[in-house]
């Protein structure tokens, strides 16, 4: 109902800029995973740091990665199987730079399509380590939307970071 005081931007995350100071910055969706590398998620913390006002919050919400899934660093999955199609999911794991590779790859009787995906996974206290950087703290940290507690066992997060220094301080 309030939705007119919401205003899109589009840009990159690390450098798209806004006219005025907000009070919510939200990467939904895992999506700060798709920025390549740590410096590039890195000034993702920085420009959201830089946009909130004293006291506002960057929302990141993400999966939390589970190595168990990847057995000698690939994975195999099939996620569809129907009467006239299949898909599969093929993924390797590069652990020491916390990258995960997969292609998504449909048979149908028209042929056979690729989806590649490329990602860099944050484990939670390398996300925190990065706020801190940013001039931002954890708030709290849930494991869904209901809030429920977060856990060693859990399999998204959902982190509020509140911006607890000023741009000038930041330096």
């Amino acid at each position: 109902p309030d939705s007119q005081g919401v205003t899109p931007v589009l840009g990159d995350f690390g450098s798209v800029a806004v006219d005025k100071p907000v009070s919510l910055v939200f990467s939904a969706f895992s999506t700060i995973y798709l920025l390549g590398t740590p410096e590039a998620q890195l000034q993702t913390f920085r420009n959201a740091a830089a946009h909130l006002t004293l006291g506002g919050r960057f929302v990141v919400e993400a999966f939390v990665h589970n190595r168990t899934r990847f057995v000698n660093d690939q994975q195999v999955v099939a996620t569809a199987i129907g009467e006239s199609h299949a898909t599969v999911q093929i993924g390797l794991l590069e652990p020491a730079e916390q990258i995960i590779r997969t292609q998504q790859i449909t048979f149908t009787p028209a042929g056979i399509s690729f989806m590649p995906n490329r990602l860099r996974f944050i484990y939670p206290a390398e996300m925190d380590l990065m706020a801190q950087l940013a001039g931002m703290a954890l708030e709290s940290r849930w494991r869904d939307w209901e809030r429920r507690p977060f856990e060693a066992s859990s399999v998204d997060q959902i982190a509020v970071y509140t911006k607890v220094v000023s741009a000038a301080s930041a330096g």
